[in-house]
């Protein structure tokens, strides 16, 4: 069972405020993560991704909703994005050497659609970041980033 070690909650106003916290966040995480990216269509976890390895120096991010998964190799690491969108069991999972993934000791993987999947089943050596993203629709395109950090 993995521990809660911080908690916070990221009030986001546009697509530059959205930018600005992923830059920041890519800084505190480390160079050794699993970010499970949760929220309905539309919320922004693709958004959130590109955002994310464009702070890396990745210029050109695609959603792998039909590839399931595309790899970034940089000069010192590799993010691996995953969209289990259309996961229709864990045999998907083998099948697209999804746990293979996790085999490197370094390097991120963020997956789209996390919450398809039990944080406990993935390897204890990789820090997970769980971030929902709440679209609230009564204060325009506003997101809030619910973010759990476990040990």
């Amino acid at each position: 069972m993995r521990t809660l070690h911080k908690e916070e909650t990221v009030s986001i106003a546009s697509l530059s405020d959205l930018e600005a916290y992923v830059g920041e966040f890519v800084g505190r995480i480390g160079p050794h993560a699993l970010v499970l990216l949760s929220g309905p269509l539309g919320a922004g976890k693709t958004q959130f991704v590109r955002y994310f390895a464009g702070a890396l120096g990745v210029l050109d991010v695609s959603s792998p909703s039909f590839a399931l998964h595309n790899e970034y190799v940089l000069p010192d690491t590799t993010i691996d994005h995953v969209d289990l969108y259309r996961l229709g069991d864990e045999m998907d999972l083998e099948s697209m050497g999804f746990w293979d993934l996790f085999e490197k000791d370094h390097g991120y993987i963020l997956v789209e659609w996390a919450d398809r999947i039990d944080k406990n089943m993935f390897p204890p050596q990789w820090p997970v970041v769980e971030v929902q993203i709440i679209a609230d629709r009564k204060v325009g395109d506003t997101r809030i980033l619910q973010v759990r950090h476990f040990a």
